[in-house]
């Protein structure tokens, strides 16, 4: 991938039970994921990746931490000023060491 290349930006909010739980924000390059939809993004993108595009995964780097709550999370998942904030942070390549995905969630 070059620095160009056109990427999907998707933000999705996670509900559980009609609650607002969790924000997330991923980028996937357009070129190992093609056709990807909103039918697609309203269920698993991951289920679509194996199953659709028989992409295996290689690997995952992830980073854990606490946080203070942003502006997002304010407006999006209700949280007040000192509610606590889980933030997880990964990148996604593949069994061919193609970087796949990168992601940032903050869940309550």
């Amino acid at each position: 991938m070059r620095e160009n290349d056109p990427v999907y930006e998707i933000i999705r909010l996670r509900l559980l039970n009609d609650e607002h739980l969790v924000i997330e924000h991923t980028y996937m390059p357009v070129s190992q994921v093609p056709a990807l939809s909103k039918r697609i993004l309203e269920g698993s993108i991951y289920s679509y990746l194996h199953k659709k595009l028989h992409i295996k995964f290689g690997g995952v780097f992830r980073r854990i931490k606490a946080d203070l709550p942003d502006k997002y999370d304010r407006q999006y998942l209700g949280a007040n000023e000192s509610t606590p904030i889980l933030e997880i942070e990964q990148i996604v390549w593949t069994n061919s060491g193609v970087n796949l995905e990168y992601s940032r969630s903050r869940n309550l």
